[in-house]
């Protein structure tokens, strides 16, 4: 998978992992940004920003569990 750059942040994203754990996001995947926490959906091999509220039920649960995760590391890294 080629480097994308965040629609929100514009941090340089250079691995993707989907939630199902595969590499190789394809249409439709939904993306976490590592810098800001902000959900991307791929589409022709970018990224584009999304609404969660039309994600589907288990998906938003899984990307909460995710941004709840991510959440608690900068929080730690923040009081170092």
């Amino acid at each position: 998978m080629k480097e994308q750059t965040c629609p929100y942040c514009d941090y340089l994203q250079t691995d993707h992992e989907t939630l199902d754990g595969e590499n190789n996001p394809v249409d439709g995947d939904v993306s976490f940004c590592l810098n800001c926490g902000e959900a991307c959906e791929f589409k022709g091999e970018r990224l584009f920003k999304i609404n969660e509220e039309n994600l589907d039920k288990e998906t938003r649960k899984k990307f909460n569990k995710i941004r709840h995760a991510w959440l608690k590391v900068r929080a730690r890294q923040s009081v170092r």
